[in-house]
């Protein structure tokens, strides 16, 4: 059983540089953090439900990437995405262990996300979720669930899970100065 740690600021206001759209690699690396992804899959695949959500027909081909975030070795998101296959396809052969998925789409698929929305809930750790991030079953988790464009069009359809007490989201907005003691 892990030691309750006390949560880390990963400030969302500070995007990647490359896109209007936060990157977690880099707000994780902004806070003075090492960023790793242990990759479980990078594949092309058929999700209906993400297709939908792409405005994609039930049978198009996604590339899919499913990974384990982590921020100084220790688990703290798992998440999984979906591009449509013929902008994604030259994914394939990225190493994702320490990139962040907008440069790649960036510099492999000439891509570039433009906008986009996330939604966030409260959940509590399936069996699934506490094998993968190394906690407890019924432990507090977010569930993350972003669609990400390139002007117009949907590029990215993306589930996350955080753990609820090892990290604390920040995005600051307007002309609120950028400070972690919210």
């Amino acid at each position: 059983m892990q030691r309750p740690r006390r949560a880390r600021v990963i400030n969302t206001s500070i995007a990647s540089g490359y896109t209007a759209v936060y990157s977690f690699h880099e707000a994780i690396r902004a806070v003075g953090l090492e960023e790793r992804s242990l990759v479980r899959a990078q594949r092309i695949v058929q999700a209906p439900q993400a297709a939908a959500r792409l405005g994609l027909d039930a049978d198009a081909s996604l590339f899919n990437l499913m990974r384990i975030r982590l921020a100084d070795g220790i688990r703290i998101a798992s998440d999984q995405l979906w591009i449509p296959a013929e902008l994604g396809r030259p994914l394939l052969d990225v190493d994702f262990t320490n990139t962040a998925l907008y440069w790649e789409l960036r510099d492999h698929c000439d891509v570039r996300v433009t906008g986009g929305s996330e939604s966030t809930r409260a959940a509590r750790a399936t069996a699934t979720v506490a094998r993968e991030l190394e906690c407890q079953l019924g432990d507090p988790v977010f569930e993350l669930e972003r669609l990400c464009y390139s002007g117009a069009t949907p590029v990215e359809y993306r589930e996350t899970t955080l753990v609820g007490d090892r990290f604390q989201l920040v995005h600051f907005f307007g002309d609120a100065p950028e400070s972690p003691s919210v």
